[in-house]
């Protein structure tokens, strides 16, 4: 087997997320039992496409009694949908994604490896962690002794000797650390110097942990190209587009990218061998394609311990109301899975759905009804939601942005606060005992839920996609992310996540159901069109 093999378009063993393999009919499809699946695997880029480059044996491979069940083959790949028609009679090639894991055979000498891991981008729990295991798996487990962390995020690149030597000892605790110990920035990106200093202190193994804004970029338009092998006519396009870039795309997106596919595609154009893999990172879990992010769990348990602390300031009061305003900037995840998980929220309010204060299927009905029937209501409410509601009704269109490029976005908790307070005490009038007025509780975590440790869920996620970053980056993949799809971690080319975004899907059959069966909310929709539009389905 040859660790520089390009993959193949199909896979001989689909990994399901129960961990059965579907059994190879021939060699060229993979097929489920009903017969009409095909198997197509989505392709991850090499440091070096040559058949006859030379090859290393994974250490792990020769270590005493290690089983071989626990290193990948080329042919194994994770399916990217578990939900299929069974029914389905025509033939449709489906798509799956390479399985993570150690291979027999790798791409770099351990000996001659140095590496470096860089975290960007807003703090997250278990960016420590992710250090930390990085630097673990690289010494015990492939005796790479050289890594260093890069200071203050990309901008740490310009000046190497500030780059700080990692070792065991070094990071032995960082799992138990909120924030970064290497620090973090935003911007700062400068894709051609960055390159000169892996190049001048000759690391050959890069490791990028970031969110949205270091995973999105060019993305498609700057990676390799399928549809060819002639890897020349594949850069000289791949150049054109790099130079051009800045012209294709709007301003606010190219500043919103720290642009780990610029580093990759740079790599490439100069010839070099260095495997680029990155992390991905973000609480707001908006990240396309796979299951989460890490540090998601403990950002939501983080803003379910704020939704209690409102809840107790709500129930000291008459009329207590509520409000809890958390992240999640485009995507509402996290006020959605901490709704879900305090079980005592009446109003769920996300940047997915529109709503609107007054008449029918109004927040201040809704939240009326529930003050007067428990004396307290409770709101959570993501960054993003009503952002548009609020350009409406006055408020100031934001134009500003920061760093990253991300829009600076209006106030909403602050928001909801002062119209909430004298719409409800205008419907309450004189409908309790003493006449009371709404008290409002305002609770604001964001950086709470980011700041802290992470759980343990997380330290073992994080070192699930850690580990499994290293061995992808060892066999030499490279402008690749890892992350878990479908429960199994396997590696996705980086455009396909590039300039895209992961949101609730209000209309399936999503957890949002059940977050408006639990709250009794209203739907939000247009009852007139919504039930138009269901006799028009009957």
């Amino acid at each position: 087997m040859s660790a520089t093999n390009k993959f193949p378009q199909t896979t001989a063993r689909v990994s399901s997320p129960e961990g059965s393999d579907i059994k190879k009919e021939d060699e060229h499809e993979s097929v489920l039992p009903n017969g009409h699946e095909i198997w197509r695997v989505e392709r991850v880029d090499r440091v070096n496409d040559n058949p006859d480059r030379k090859l290393y044996p994974n250490p792990l491979s020769l270590k005493p009694f290690t089983p071989m069940s626990w290193f990948v083959d080329e042919s194994d790949a994770v399916v990217a949908k578990v939900l299929v028609e069974v029914e389905e009679k025509e033939q449709k090639e489906k798509r799956a994604f390479a399985l993570a894991g150690p291979r027999m055979e790798i791409a770099f000498d351990p000996k001659s490896c140095k590496a470096a891991i860089v975290t960007c981008g807003g703090l997250c729990p278990g960016l420590n962690t992710v250090v930390r295991e990085i630097v673990m798996c690289l010494r015990r487990q492939y005796g790479v002794k050289e890594t260093y962390g890069i200071p203050s995020g990309y901008r740490g690149f310009k000046d190497p000797s500030s780059w700080i030597m990692l070792d065991e000892k070094v990071v032995e605790n960082f799992h138990n650390l909120g924030g970064s110990f290497l620090g973090s920035s935003r911007g700062g990106h400068d894709t051609a110097a960055i390159v000169d200093s892996l190049v001048e202190q000759g690391v050959n193994l890069l490791f990028v942990t970031g969110g949205d804004g270091t995973v999105r970029g060019a993305g498609k338009q700057m990676r390799k190209s399928q549809q060819t092998d002639d890897d020349e006519l594949s850069l000289v396009f791949l150049s054109l587009i790099y130079l051009f870039s800045a012209f294709l795309f709007p301003v606010s997106l190219m500043c919103n990218t720290t642009r780990t596919a610029k580093i990759a595609t740079e790599v490439r154009m100069r010839g070099l061998e260095i495997a680029v893999a990155v992390i991905p990172k973000t609480i707001d879990n908006d990240i396309p394609i796979i299951d989460r992010t890490f540090g998601f769990e403990t950002a939501v348990h983080a803003a379910r311990e704020a939704i209690d602390v409102a809840v107790t300031e709500a129930s000291g009061f008459p009329l207590g109301l509520g409000i809890v305003k958390v992240m999640g900037r485009h995507s509402g995840f996290i006020a959605m899975h901490s709704t879900l998980g305090s079980r005592v929220v009446d109003l769920c309010l996300i940047p997915e759905v529109d709503f609107h204060f007054d008449g029918e299927g109004g927040i201040v009905d809704h939240l009326a009804d529930r003050l007067l029937e428990n004396d307290r209501a409770i709101v959570v409410v993501a960054e993003g939601a009503g952002q548009d509601l609020m350009e409406k009704m006055g408020a100031k269109v934001v134009t500003k942005t920061d760093a990253s490029g991300n829009i600076i976005l209006n106030d909403v908790g602050r928001w909801l606060v002062e119209e909430l307070k004298p719409r409800l005490n205008a419907k309450l009038e004189g409908k309790t005992k003493y006449n009371d007025r709404v008290k409002v509780k305002y609770v604001d975590p964001s950086y709470m839920v980011r700041g802290v440790p992470p759980l343990t869920a997380d330290n073992l996620f994080c070192t699930r996609l850690s580990h499994n970053a290293v061995h992808g980056a060892m066999a030499g993949f490279t402008s690749f992310l890892v992350g878990s799809v479908n429960t199994r971690e396997c590696y996705l080319p980086i455009d396909l996540v590039a300039n895209k975004q992961h949101i609730i899907d209000t209309t399936d059959r999503s957890l949002w159901s059940y977050v408006v069966f639990d709250t009794q909310q209203p739907g939000f929709a247009d009852h007139l069109a919504f039930r138009d539009e269901q006799r028009k389905g009957m």
